[in-house]
């Protein structure tokens, strides 16, 4: 799945089958990412977006289509902890599929709850970890880059 979280608001989810490769990415960033702009959630200009190193992000054919949809990202060193609050976010959702009394059985299904417990997750919960970021990066800093407690 792909979502994107900001302090005030998140995504819908978006299904990622099989390997993601720069064309597929794309695609589940103009399905995802694209209608939050357009609906004027998130301003563009000022929205900086969060990828980490995978290499469907990096890859030079998503920054051409990113410098064109005039997205900006964060600068992530490769290699570095990733540091990206919706880890803890995607921890969240797993927990609450697993606290189900009733264990999805099927993909149909699967994708129904990650959808339905994705729109449980306290917003107050979300701009806490996004708030948390320049903690992250000072404790980051204070571990040259090694471990934190994040």
């Amino acid at each position: 799945m792909w979502g994107a979280i900001w302090s005030t608001g998140r995504s819908e989810l978006v299904e990622c089958v099989g390997s993601v490769n720069s064309e597929k990415y794309i695609a589940i960033l103009e399905k995802g990412l694209l209608p939050i702009f357009s609906s004027g959630e998130l301003n563009k200009s000022s929205t900086l977006f969060m990828e980490d190193g995978a290499p469907c992000h990096l890859a030079k054919k998503t920054k051409e289509w990113e410098a064109k949809q005039g997205i900006h990202t964060l600068p992530w060193p490769s290699q570095s902890p990733d540091m990206n609050p919706i880890e803890h976010v995607w921890a969240l959702l797993d927990r609450a599929i697993k606290r189900r009394p009733r264990k999805p059985n099927s993909r149909e299904e699967l994708l129904r709850c990650l959808r339905e417990e994705w729109t449980q997750i306290p917003q107050a919960k979300i701009a806490e970890l996004i708030n948390s970021m320049p903690e992250r990066v000072k404790a980051l800093r204070k571990a040259n880059g090694g471990s934190t407690k994040f």
